[in-house]
C-alpha cells in the first residue's frame, strides 16, 4: 500500500504492506529522511478532525488508506517550557469570593481571602500565583478587574493593578476594563487605568472600538477629553467602520475631537519634526503560541512605503516575493516587549487591527532595538502632515461618471444572491437598456475581511475589455454598499447547460473552450491570473457566446517570478500547487482549462470526492481516467494541461497550436464569426425549464 507523507511542504511516498504497524512506517521514514522515530510527530487529518498516530497501532486500526495524507513534523528540542498553572476548577472557589469583594470594593475582605488562599497553598504567594488568581475569569466570563471597573470601585481597580491584574484582559463578551469604564462613564477608573504603564490605550476587541469610541458614543465628554490628553488615536475605526467622531453623542464632543486634531497639527509645526527613521531588517523567531509553530522569519521595516513587512524567509525577501503580512505603520495599535522570558528568549509583540504577531530573539537588547525601531516608525507616520501612504481600510475605486448612481436605475427583479450581497436585473431610467446590478455590503465585506477582493474585482474589470469577458460598465458606492453595473446575460450560465445536456460532443466543447482560451490569453498578457475558472462563472450573452464573469479572485501583477500566494478558489478546481500552497501563476489557469474541458466532455468533475481530504489527495496524486472511446487529441491536451508540475504545463500559445484545435481559425473565434454550438432560443428554453 502506498502511504503519502507531507513533510516540509513536500509530499513523500512510502510503500508498506497494509498490515504494517505505525512503528514500521516510522522506521521507513527514518531511512528515507534520516529522522529518528523518537523525533517524529505523525498526524492523520480527515475532513472533520486531526488524529495523532500511536506507534503501537496498525495502519488499518488508524483507518489509513491509499488516499490518506499523513502530516509529519519534527519534534523540537530546547523550546520554552511553560510553567505549571493551577487549573480553573482549583481556583474557582477563591475567584468567586474575590469577585464579590471587588464588586463591593471591600479591601479588607479582599486581603482576608488572599490570606486564606495562602494558607490553603501552604506557601507565600508569589507574583505568578497572584497573576493566575486575579486573571482567571469567574465562570470563564469576567475577571476581578472587570467587576471592579463595572462597579466603579477605583481604589479596588488600583489595588488589583498594583498586585498583578492585567489591564488589557478581555472578557468572554469582548470587553476590556478601559472599555467598561469608558462606557459606564467611570472617570476615576479611567484615570487609574491610564496611569498604568502596560495599558493598551488603543486596544479594540472584535465587537467594539477603543475607549474613545465608547465614551464618545455615550456622551461622556470628561472622559473623551482625558483620553485625548493621553494621545489616544482618534483616526481608528471600530469594527463597524466608524470613528469616534462619527459616533459622537453630543455637540460638545463633535467640537472637542476636531479641536484636538487641530491642536495636533499646530503642534507639528511648532516643534521639531520626528526624524525620519532608517530602514531596518533581519531574521527573528516567530511563534503562533506553541513551540511546534515556531519559525525563523525575516522582518523588514519598509520606511519608503510606510509598512512593517513579515516574510516567510530571507529568500522570499531577496527574491522580492510578497510578504506574508504587510501592516502599515499608522495602523499598528501596539508594540511592546513581553514580560515572558523562557530559556534566554526575549519576546516582543505587535498588535494590529486584524492580526497579533509574536516574535523573539536570543538577546534582550536586540528585542528592545526591534521594539524601539518599530515605535519610531509608528510615531513618524502618525505625525500630522506626513503623507498617508497606506489607508487602514481600502476604499472602493471611483470610476469617472458622476452622473451615474443608484437613482439612475429601476430595479426589475432579483436574479441572484450570495454571502456578501445580491444581484438585480435593472433598467436605466429614460432608456430601454437592461443591466445586471451587483450590490455588495461594504460593512459586511470589511467584517469578513473580503473587501480587498471586491476592490480587486472593480479595479481589474474597469480596465479590461474583451469579447469573451463580462464588461463592468459603471461602479459607484453609497455609505453602505458598493454597486457594480454589468452587462446583463439573460441566458444563464454554463453549469445550467451541463445540468440539462449532461455533456457536450467534441466539436461543441472545442468552440466553447476556444472562447475561454482567448479570454485567458488576454488576461495573461496583462499579468492577470483568473483563479476561478468553472462552469458557474461562464455566462451566455444574447447570442449564446461565453462571457467570463466574477473576478473576485483574480489578481494583478502575477508571474512565475511573482506568484500569488493566497489560498483561494473552488476545491474541485484547485491545482496541486494551490493545495500545497506553493504559490500560483498563469499555469494555474492552464490546469483549469484541462479540468473544465474534461467536465465539458464527460459531464463529470475529475478527482471529485465528498471528502475534502480525499479530493485533495486525488488531485495531488491520482491520474485522470478517461472513458472508453474518448477523443485522443482531447485526452492528450487535457493530460498536458493538468500536469502535476505546473512548470511542465504548456502556455496558452502552445495550447492554441495543439492538434485538438487544428480546425479552429482563432481570428474567426475572436470576431465571433463561428456560431455558438447552442443558439439563444435553445438556451432560453433551458432557463425557462429550470425556473419551472
Amino acid at each position: 500500500m502506498k502511504i503519502h507523507i507531507f513533510y516540509e511542504e513536500e509530499f513523500i511516498e512510502i510503500e508498506l504492506p497494509s498490515d504494517s504497524k505505525i512503528s514500521d512506517l516510522q522506521e521507513a521514514i527514518a531511512l528515507k529522511l534520516s529522522l529518528a522515530p523518537s523525533s517524529q510527530i505523525l498526524t492523520l487529518r480527515t475532513a472533520t478532525h486531526k488524529q495523532d498516530i500511536i506507534p503501537s497501532q496498525t495502519l488499518l486500526e488508524c483507518n489509513i488508506t491509499q488516499t490518506s495524507v499523513i502530516f509529519l513534523k519534527k519534534k523540537l528540542s530546547n523550546r520554552p517550557r511553560i510553567p505549571h498553572r493551577r487549573t480553573q476548577s482549583e481556583l474557582s472557589p477563591w475567584v468567586s469570593r474575590l469577585v464579590i469583594s471587588c464588586q463591593d470594593g471591600n479591601l479588607d475582605d479582599f486581603y482576608e481571602i488572599l490570606k486564606d488562599y495562602e494558607k490553603y497553598k501552604q506557601a507565600s504567594l508569589e507574583v505568578e500565583d497572584l497573576k493566575s488568581l486575579l486573571n482567571t475569569a469567574y465562570n470563564n466570563k469576567w475577571c476581578c478587574i472587570h467587576y471592579a471597573a463595572y462597579c466603579n470601585n477605583g481604589v479596588m481597580v488600583k489595588e488589583l493593578l498594583d498586585l498583578a491584574a492585567d489591564p488589557n484582559s478581555v472578557t468572554e463578551d469582548h470587553w476590556t476594563p478601559l472599555q467598561i469604564s469608558c462606557y459606564k462613564g467611570h472617570i476615576d477608573c479611567v484615570k487609574i487605568l491610564l496611569a498604568h504603564p502596560a495599558l493598551e490605550i488603543n486596544k479594540m476587541t472584535s465587537e467594539r472600538g477603543t475607549g474613545l469610541h465608547l465614551a464618545s458614543q455615550n456622551a461622556h465628554i470628561d472622559i473623551v477629553k482625558l483620553l485625548l490628553q493621553s494621545n489616544i488615536d482618534v483616526s481608528l475605526e471600530d469594527p463597524s467602520g466608524q470613528t469616534a467622531l462619527e459616533l459622537a453623542g453630543n455637540i460638545e464632543i463633535v467640537e472637542e475631537i476636531p479641536k484636538h486634531i487641530g491642536e495636533q497639527i499646530l503642534k507639528k509645526y511648532s516643534i521639531s519634526e520626528i526624524e525620519k527613521p532608517l530602514g531596518f531588517s533581519g531574521e527573528v523567531w516567530y511563534t503562533a503560541g506553541s513551540a511546534s509553530t515556531e519559525k525563523y522569519v525575516f522582518l523588514c521595516l519598509d520606511i519608503e512605503n510606510g509598512n512593517f513587512n513579515h516574510y516567510k524567509s530571507r529568500n522570499d525577501y531577496v527574491n522580492e516575493l510578497q510578504p506574508k503580512y504587510t501592516i502599515p505603520f499608522n495602523t499598528i495599535i501596539e508594540v511592546k516587549v513581553s514580560n515572558e522570558i523562557f530559556d534566554e528568549k526575549y519576546f516582543f509583540l505587535i498588535t494590529a487591527p486584524d492580526v497579533k504577531l509574536k516574535y523573539y530573539t536570543a538577546f534582550k537588547d536586540m528585542t528592545e532595538e526591534w521594539t524601539n525601531k518599530i515605535l519610531h516608525s509608528i510615531k513618524y507616520y502618525r505625525q500630522p502632515g506626513v503623507k498617508d501612504i497606506n489607508k487602514k481600510q481600502p476604499s472602493p475605486p471611483e470610476i469617472p461618471e458622476p452622473s451615474v448612481h443608484l437613482h439612475c436605475f429601476e430595479i426589475i427583479e432579483e436574479i441572484g444572491f450570495g454571502n456578501y450581497g445580491k444581484v438585480f436585473k435593472v433598467k436605466k431610467k429614460g432608456t430601454e437598456e437592461v443591466y445586471a446590478l451587483k450590490c455588495l455590503n461594504i460593512g459586511y465585506l470589511r467584517q469578513k475581511k473580503q473587501i480587498k477582493y471586491a476592490i480587486a474585482e472593480c479595479k481589474i474589470m474597469k480596465n479590461i475589455r474583451h469579447p469573451f469577458i463580462l464588461p463592468l460598465l459603471w461602479a459607484f458606492q453609497s455609505e453602505t454598499h458598493l454597486f457594480m453595473v454589468l452587462e446583463y446575460c439573460c441566458l444563464g450560465d454554463f453549469s445550467m447547460l451541463l445540468n440539462y445536456v449532461h455533456h457536450l460532443n467534441v466539436q461543441q466543447a472545442r468552440i466553447y473552450i476556444a472562447e475561454i482560451i482567448l479570454a485567458l490569453e488576454y488576461l495573461h498578457s496583462l499579468d492577470i491570473v483568473y483563479r476561478d475558472l468553472k462552469p458557474h462563472n461562464l455566462l451566455f450573452d444574447d447570442s449564446g457566446h461565453l462571457k467570463l464573469s466574477d473576478f473576485g479572485l483574480a489578481k494583478e501583477n502575477v508571474t512565475e517570478e511573482n506568484k500569488a500566494m493566497s489560498f483561494c478558489g473552488s476545491p474541485a478546481y484547485l491545482a496541486p500547487e494551490m493545495i500545497a500552497q506553493k504559490g500560483v501563476w498563469e499555469a494555474f489557469d492552464i490546469y483549469c482549462i484541462g479540468i473544465n474541458l474534461y467536465e465539458f466532455l464527460t459531464g463529470e468533475i475529475p478527482f471529485y470526492s465528498e471528502d475534502i481530504n480525499d479530493l485533495y489527495a486525488n488531485i495531488t496524486y491520482n491520474k485522470l481516467k478517461f472513458p472508453i472511446g474518448f477523443d485522443e487529441n482531447a485526452q492528450d491536451l487535457i493530460n498536458k494541461a493538468t500536469e502535476k508540475d505546473p512548470a511542465k504545463r504548456p502556455n496558452i500559445q502552445s495550447i492554441k497550436e495543439h492538434p485538438f484545435f487544428a480546425e479552429i481559425v482563432w481570428q474567426d473565434v475572436l470576431n465571433k464569426n463561428i456560431s455558438p454550438p447552442f443558439n439563444a432560443q435553445f438556451l432560453k428554453g433551458i432557463k425557462i425549464a429550470k425556473s419551472n
